[in-house]
């Protein structure tokens, strides 16, 4: 019994390491070049106006050749809410994943993983969407607002998986918030 109790002991610290270790440390962004501050001017003037057939492809150019930038983060945030609102809804949250697996921190993480989750909601694919939301709980976001919204899609998420206990749970941390 002895020897059992400590083999448990060492395999739930063998796992506790590598989870640890697994998680990802996010990098400060890079500064913007010169040269690619005019680029993304263009590019962000050009969504702001709702010039898609412009944007688009100014936005894309953009973030190939300017990586792990804080714009680069704000340039993947226009062009999925560019393809939301022309309803591809599979563009968008492309982009909005790209934002949450930047090797760079941006202050859009959290907003663009809530976002995706809802598509994933609307794609019909509610087990990607708990995996999202279940990234940003371990986050821990100070905003309430987006607290709020992450239990109610976590909610959503878990309803239409049929896990239903696990969905109460996430409205009784509704209460808590």
């Amino acid at each position: 019994m002895k020897n059992e109790l400590k083999s448990l002991v060492a395999l739930f610290a063998t796992a506790l390491l590598c989870s640890c270790a697994a998680t990802p440390v996010k990098k400060e962004p890079k500064k913007l070049a010169q040269s690619g501050e005019k680029e993304y001017r263009a590019a962000d003037a050009a969504a702001r106006a709702g010039d898609s057939k412009k944007a688009i492809p100014r936005l894309k150019r953009f973030i190939a050749n300017n990586p792990d930038t804080e714009e680069t983060a704000n340039a993947h945030f226009a062009l999925a809410q560019i393809y939301q609102n022309q309803q591809q809804y599979t563009d968008a949250l492309t982009n909005y994943l790209s934002i949450v697996n930047m090797p760079t921190s941006s202050p859009l993480e959290t907003e663009a993983a809530l976002r995706a989750s809802k598509i994933q909601l609307r794609l019909n694919q509610p087990a990607d969407a708990e995996k999202t939301l279940e990234g940003l709980r371990r986050a821990k976001t100070d905003s309430i607002d987006q607290k709020v919204e992450i239990e109610k899609t976590r909610y959503e998420a878990l309803n239409a998986q049929k896990k239903h206990m696990r969905a109460l749970e996430a409205l009784a941390t509704l209460g808590e918030i």
